[in-house]
């Protein structure tokens, strides 16, 4: 299991295909594609959590142990990027397809038993 650790700070899990931060998401298919992928990326000195899911579908997502809304998921991709990259017409365009944290402290973000966890958030089973 790789565990990427990322600092404290405001976050955005979503698909990256939707995100138009210049070549982002044909950066995350190339490592994907490399003998390098390790579930996390380098950008702009960032390191950003990437787990493949493999199937573009619905995903239920639980925070606290609390069922929460779900996330469409069509690039077979979800991230978790600092918010500061992503702009405030990404956020319109994402049309609330997207999870907004705000982290107090270091979170841990890793995949086991087919849950990915972003600290306090789970994102699991395909819903349709």
């Amino acid at each position: 299991m790789n565990i990427i650790n990322i600092p404290k700070g405001e976050y955005i899990i979503c698909d990256p295909i939707n995100l138009k931060i210049d070549k982002f998401y044909d950066d995350v298919v190339l490592l994907y594609k490399s003998d390098n992928f390790k579930n996390e990326m380098d950008f702009i000195g960032d390191k950003i959590p990437i787990f493949n899911v493999e199937e573009d579908c619905v995903y239920k997502t639980e925070i606290l142990n609390y069922e929460s809304n779900s996330l469409y998921i069509e690039s077979g991709f979800i991230v978790c990027i600092p918010k500061m990259y992503v702009s405030n017409n990404d956020l319109i365009e994402l049309n609330e397809n997207y999870i907004l944290l705000n982290y107090d402290t270091d979170i841990a973000c890793f995949e086991m038993d087919n849950i990915i966890n972003f600290g306090p958030i789970k994102i699991y089973d395909a819903v349709i």
